[in-house]
């Protein structure tokens, strides 16, 4: 398991609303900015059900419409020498798994690793307001 942060990466609610409020003043006019996206339990349960996977890290990416997009992958644990090293579980064989709009979720994957995005978008996949995103 990769080391946890004492805090388990949590952060209050006010710390999340200032750094949501600051990227939308800074980026939130700016062509191809990343808006909200949703993803279901589902394909995080998948990567991190693979065997070894430690967490999961995102990677920015931009998708055939020209969207901003995350892409995420499953990372491992892997001592070299002294140190600790976070690889990423990708392989010649990863695919995508993802959702699409009115479509069960699709896990697919190889031994190299699941690979997932196609989230869904903000709009027209909105939260009421609330401090993230007012």
């Amino acid at each position: 398991m990769a080391k946890e942060r004492k805090d388990g990466h949590r952060i209050s609610l006010d710390q999340g609303s200032k750094l949501t409020r600051t990227y939308r003043q800074r980026y939130g006019k700016s062509k191809g900015a990343l808006r909200p996206v949703a993803y279901t339990s589902a394909i995080f349960e998948a990567i991190l059900g693979q065997p070894g996977c430690a967490g999961i890290r995102f990677y920015p990416g931009v998708d055939a419409k020209g969207r901003t997009t995350l892409v995420m992958v499953g990372f491992t644990q892997v001592r070299v020498g002294k140190k600790t090293r976070y690889d990423d579980l990708v392989g010649s064989g990863a695919i995508l798994a993802g959702m699409k709009l009115g479509a069960a979720l699709k896990v697919a994957g190889t031994a190299a690793g699941i690979v997932g995005d196609v989230p869904f978008r903000c709009p027209p996949y909105c939260s009421a307001e609330n401090p993230l995103n007012s």
